[in-house]
């Protein structure tokens, strides 16, 4: 059966279940298929999968070019935000609605814990045009996560990963950045306590104020797996895959915004 069927499998479902958590079914398909699962394999995970998913509710808000902006990073707008989406691939194609929106939605980007952006980096690479409606109504939908305050610094440095592996290091043993393995929850609710943390926004700052690129965020966010061996590490490695496949679609201008954030 071929991928689209699978992901066809996930239409009627909300992105949400349980509360915030978030479905995790299109990505794991496009995985088992990129690794080669047969057919009996793929069903069986959804068979798996399937009982925690809940169906959609029913769209509330009639959202267009107009006013969508007023409806995101709400975490309550979803059907409506893909409904919308839908309707402006139909009317402009995959590929211009990419370039039209994710400028706009450049700054949201790690949001949930990187999930929006890695659902929409597989919903490309699989060449869904339904999942990727889905992956940009969960972008525009999820709640901004990370919002320090950046501090313009006109002298810049070259800084290795190594470099800044130190920096990160430092911080996870700070006193403070300890504490939040005792906040139950997501891992975007770590993440909130974390940016509330005046020692965060000074590395952030620290950070931020180099020449990164690509190569140089993967090697870090590599660094930080495998010397942690830490789940939300992995986030951060699979997220900066994510990136480097969605990053093409926003201008060149602010594409060093984007790794900054």
């Amino acid at each position: 059966m071929p991928i689209k069927d699978y992901l066809d499998k996930v239409k009627p479902y909300d992105n949400y279940y349980r509360g915030k958590l978030a479905t995790h079914l299109p990505m794991a398909f496009i995985a088992l298929n990129e690794m080669g699962a047969n057919d009996c394999q793929m069903q069986k995970f959804f068979e798996y999968y399937k009982p925690k998913l809940e169906i959609k509710p029913a769209r509330n808000m009639m959202i267009s070019q107009d006013n969508w902006q007023a409806y995101c990073f709400k975490e309550k707008h979803f059907v409506d935000l893909e409904v919308f989406f839908a309707s402006e691939i139909e009317k402009e194609g995959v590929d211009k609605v990419l370039n039209k929106y994710l400028p706009r939605l450049s700054q949201n980007l790690t949001s949930a814990a990187f999930h929006p952006l890695i659902r929409l980096a597989f919903a490309i690479q699989a060449e869904s045009q339904s999942e990727i409606v889905a992956a940009l109504a969960y972008l525009a939908d999820a709640c901004l996560v990370i919002t320090p305050q950046l501090v313009t610094n006109t002298t810049s440095s070259e800084k290795k990963a190594f470099d800044a592996f130190a920096i990160l290091e430092a911080l996870r043993q700070n006193g403070q950045v300890i504490k939040v393995h005792k906040i139950n929850g997501l891992i975007a609710d770590r993440m909130r306590y974390i940016d509330g943390l005046s020692e965060f926004n000074s590395v952030f700052n620290t950070l931020a104020n180099d020449h990164w690129t690509l190569t140089a965020i993967a090697d870090l966010s590599l660094n930080l797996y495998l010397r942690t061996n830490n789940f939300t590490a992995l986030h951060a490695l699979t997220g900066t895959q994510a990136l480097r496949v969605v990053l093409p679609y926003i201008y060149k201008e602010k594409q060093q915004i984007v790794l900054h954030q």
